[in-house]
């Protein structure tokens, strides 16, 4: 599984690479550290995943999801946020995100992510 990490936060990124690298068979092929970078990485990476934060300099997460969940509709993207609010989670799922964790607890819930993507392209 091929994965995208977009997040301003370069701190985080280097931990969410290290715990996803952790894992057999999952490649951080790339880092973006905002929208427009995700984007261009999008073109020449085609990762299978991308966790997507939200607080970004020019786009946000949500128009990030968006564009990629337009152009790359078989891209999975998964939301982080630091907010725990519905209004967040409605707005995920108005852009297509196909989930949304709070960074807060995001080890579980990104491992069943994982588990899920893996399991949806073994079976396509």
């Amino acid at each position: 599984m091929r994965i995208l990490i977009v997040e301003n936060c370069a701190p985080l990124r280097r931990l969410l690479s290290e715990f996803l690298e952790a894992h057999p068979g999952v490649e951080v092929v790339g880092e973006a550290c905002n929208s427009a970078e995700a984007i261009g990485l999008m073109m020449s990476l085609s990762p299978d995943l991308v966790l997507m934060g939200l607080g970004m300099p020019g786009k946000d997460g949500y128009e990030a999801t968006e564009v990629i969940k337009t152009r790359w509709p078989q891209t999975r993207v998964v939301i982080l946020s630091d907010h725990l609010s519905d209004a967040y989670r409605q707005a995920a799922r108005a852009v297509h995100a196909d989930d949304y964790i709070e960074k807060r607890s995001m080890k579980t819930p990104l491992a069943n992510v994982l588990s899920r993507v893996h399991l949806s392209s073994e079976a396509a």
